[in-house]
């Protein structure tokens, strides 16, 4: 894996201390003064870093205790639920297209005014187009206000649709070699209406290497990160990684200082992976790139979800402890051919017990509730549990925290070997007779098999009616879409699901954790 090249990212207003009380953001008011005595006001948001955009979720259910789930009462993004607590569940099913669905469990103590958000893109938007120049022809990860732009490598147009308000424009490239890249920063842009921006490296700054120390080792393969978290001006913070290399390298590369605003923070961050899915994190934030020791954690020792009594409800089940920091959270995430599942347990929720084990809440029977959201008895699942501890409940300068996740895939599901219907075959990959997407092997299908195929389909000119190249033909026809549904992330094919899992880190990593607690 190489470090992650060019990360380009437009941030919507930055700047700013992150705020005392994240429960209350800009641009709404405090839910808690609106919900009647022992109530909870629920508010789910389009994204939560658009918290003046409330988003009308298809079912919003909660539980009390150990009581059973029912609909919270609202419409339009704002809901309240019964709840006496001290303990309660929130569990949010956002809408079909994107089929995600939410589960938190938390303590009224610890959340008394729970917020959502649904992962959709804003509705007060402007788009933003351009070229990036100067680049020397490398390429690597793009974003715009976190929009992955691609992979194109070299100097290429970019376009991507954020938030209306004011921005900071950042650019990172990679550089040829092993040297350390650059970056450059566009300071307080206007994004009132559409713009066409270039992006031109010939002014930008060299990125800075720190070292860094790591301590309890397991001889995995390390890796080290750094990601710039930003606050903007709804009071969210966004998190964009910057770089990353691997094979255990001594530094972390990072942004320059001279580039960095007030209220930014830079993560710095080591990581091991070992064989079976076993990761382990440590992080570190702070005002400005300095050499830091990170100290990796324990392992942590979740078991696969158990899909034997029903595949489509997985009983999840992990330990309760081993965490060095006192803010304490887990997570996990599943994806399947049908919806995508994020779960959150408190410190609070878990607290007294020595291990959770769980099956996904039943909510068929409340209305609004859709098959879309029920996880597919045959396809298989992707899962990630995790657990997070941290020296302090909200993210600032000096905050150190730590992850410990494993990861899996289960189930019945094309590439395991074991043929059942729909499959007309399954060899585990692509074989002689067998495409990777258990269909049996036909050139001509649109679908190249890679043990035997130079292209697919033939078309006379580069491609033999043999699926062969022909002569002074370049080779590789990409394969098609068949395996993928209506959204272009969708995990569809068994073979996919496992290179999905194989990524270093996990959605709910990716997407919360340290920006809720």
């Amino acid at each position: 894996m190489s470090r992650c090249p060019l990360l380009l990212s437009v941030l919507a207003a930055c700047g700013g201390p992150a705020p005392a009380a994240p429960d209350a953001p800009a641009g709404l008011p405090d839910a808690t003064a609106d919900a009647p005595e022992g109530t909870v006001a629920i508010t789910v948001l389009r994204d939560l870093a658009f918290p003046d955009e409330p988003f009308a979720a298809q079912v919003v259910a909660y539980q009390d205790g150990d009581g059973p789930w029912q609909l919270a009462q609202g419409s339009g993004g704002h809901y309240v639920a019964a709840i006496t607590g001290p303990r309660y569940g929130v569990a949010v099913a956002c809408e079909e297209t994107s089929a995600l669905l939410q589960y938190r469990f938390t303590t009224l103590a610890e959340d008394p005014a729970p917020r959502v958000g649904c992962a959709q893109p804003p509705l007060d938007a402007v788009r933003v187009d351009g070229r990036i120049l100067g680049t020397g022809g490398e390429s690597g990860h793009r974003y715009l206000a976190a929009v992955d732009l691609g992979l194109d490598p070299g100097d290429v147009a970019y376009s991507a649709v954020v938030h209306r308000g004011r921005a900071d424009l950042i650019a990172s490239v990679e550089a040829p070699g092993t040297g350390p890249g650059r970056s450059l920063r566009i300071a307080d842009l206007a994004l009132a209406a559409d713009r066409t921006i270039a992006i031109d490296f010939a002014g930008s700054t060299t990125n800075l290497r720190v070292p860094i120390t790591v301590t309890n080792r397991a001889g995995g393969t390390m890796f080290t990160r750094s990601i710039l978290r930003v606050v903007l001006d709804s009071g969210e913070a966004a998190r964009y990684r910057l770089y990353q290399a691997h094979n255990g390298l001594a530094w972390v590369e990072t942004i320059a200082p001279s580039l960095l605003r007030d209220g930014d923070l830079v993560q710095e961050t080591a990581y091991e992976s070992k064989p079976g899915g076993v990761m382990r994190y440590a992080h570190a934030w702070l005002a400005a790139p300095a050499s830091v020791t990170l100290d990796l954690p324990s392992a942590f020792a979740a078991r696969s979800p158990d899909l034997s009594v029903d595949p489509t409800h997985p009983r999840l089940d992990f330990p309760v402890g081993g965490n060095a920091f006192s803010h304490v959270a887990y997570l996990a995430t599943i994806l399947s051919n049908g919806p995508t599942l994020d779960l959150e347990w408190s410190a609070g929720w878990v607290e007294g017990q020595p291990r959770v084990s769980m099956a996904l809440p039943d909510l068929r029977g409340l209305a609004g509730w859709s098959a879309a959201f029920e996880v597919p008895g045959y396809g298989g699942i992707g899962w990630w549990l995790q657990r997070y501890s941290a020296t302090a409940p909200v993210v600032a300068a000096g905050v150190r925290a730590e992850l410990a996740s494993q990861s899996g895939v289960d189930g019945p599901r094309c590439g395991d070997a074991v043929v059942q219907p729909p499959e007309a075959c399954d060899d585990g990959s692509d074989t002689a007779t067998c495409d990777e997407d258990c269909t049996a092997r036909v050139c001509g299908d649109g679908y190249r098999n890679y043990s035997v195929e130079d292209c697919d389909p033939p078309d006379g000119v580069t491609c033999d009616a043999m699926c062969l190249s022909l002569p002074g033909a370049a080779s590789g026809e990409t394969r098609d879409q068949r395996r993928r549904g209506d959204r272009a992330d969708r995990v569809v094919a068994g073979a996919e699901l496992q290179r999905t899992v194989g990524v270093d880190e996990a959605i709910a990593e990716r997407h919360r954790v340290g920006e809720r607690r």
